[in-house]
């Protein structure tokens, strides 16, 4: 294996890397803006072969083989990096996303490409989110159930702050009622939704609850084509 050891400065010129790039842990954001002082990095691959088993989850060599593995292991605020993928299909009771600040972002280039997809038949929403400042990117969301694809709020948590959805292609199957939803008695706080596309809702593309919704309009796309 290779090993560059200690950067320091401002690194220019191209630099070309043929294998996959695991991060120091804990590091000051190893320069990256989306990583936040002391929280942990997870790696998911579900295409992995050797081993084809889910290690610590700590680096792409051991990276977990579901997004729930990684979901269960990770604390406030820190990041999921999901490795490109044919497919991987989610419980169909969802998962559940309960901490603040956590990031999860996958592998497309941008929302109009399937490098890293995720399906779920779902007997709920593919994603329930009760936790503040949650953020998600760069993602194919399949629901092939009548659920919604991304859910937000609940019965007894209420006001959720701050969800950060973008570049993120929605498929609703012709079965999903929404690309997001706001659970009814709760307030999508400062939700902000921007260049993602929704495919084949059943009902509506957002059913948000909400004070201070931003959508990007611009390339937010809405396709119904049932």
């Amino acid at each position: 294996m290779g090993r560059d050891g200690p950067i320091s400065g401002k690194y220019t010129g191209n630099r070309q890397f043929t294998g996959n790039i695991s991060f120091a842990q804990g590091a000051t954001g190893a320069g990256f803006n989306f990583v936040k002082k002391d929280t942990q990095i997870w790696y998911v691959d579900s295409g992995k072969t050797s081993p084809a088993s889910s290690g610590d989850g700590l680096t792409w060599e051991a990276a977990f083989l579901t997004l729930a593995e990684a979901v269960t292991a990770a604390g406030d605020y820190d990041t999921i990096l999901i490795a490109p993928n044919s497919i991987e299909t989610i419980a169909a009771a969802g998962i559940a996303i309960t901490q603040d600040g956590l990031k999860i972002f996958g592998a497309n280039a941008s929302e109009a490409i399937q490098s890293a997809a995720l399906k779920c038949t779902g007997t709920a929403a593919m994603f329930r989110v009760t936790g503040n400042r949650f953020e998600i990117a760069y993602l194919n969301l399949s629901q092939r159930g009548a659920y919604p694809c991304i859910q937000i709020g609940s019965a007894s948590v209420g006001a959720i702050y701050q969800t950060y959805i973008h570049n993120v292609n929605f498929d609703g199957y012709a079965t999903a009622t929404y690309g997001v939803e706001g659970y009814l008695t709760s307030d999508c706080v400062n939700l902000t939704i921007e260049d993602c596309y929704f495919n084949h809702m059943l009902q509506q593309r957002l059913d948000a609850v909400e004070q201070g919704l931003q959508l990007e309009e611009i390339p937010l796309m809405f396709r119904q084509i049932l």
